[in-house]
């Protein structure tokens, strides 16, 4: 399943998407970091093909840590 969340309430309007990890059979997955990065890139990609802005940037980049 994919999830797309836009978020206008900030300066930079952007778009947050969420994949399900989980299989068909309903096993939760756990794609190693560099895979997510992988497809943040594919996705962004694409998306630019489409003529849509787009960038695939990292947590860390974006100054952002882990919220707990």
């Amino acid at each position: 399943m994919l999830v797309l969340a836009p978020t206008e309430h900030q300066e930079n309007p952007h778009v947050h998407v969420s994949v399900c990890a989980e299989s068909m059979s309903g096993r939760r997955l756990n794609p190693p970091k560099a895979n997510l990065q992988r497809l943040r890139e594919t996705f962004a990609d694409r998306l630019r093909g489409y003529g849509i802005e787009a960038e695939a940037t990292r947590q860390a980049a974006r100054g952002e840590g882990r919220r707990y």
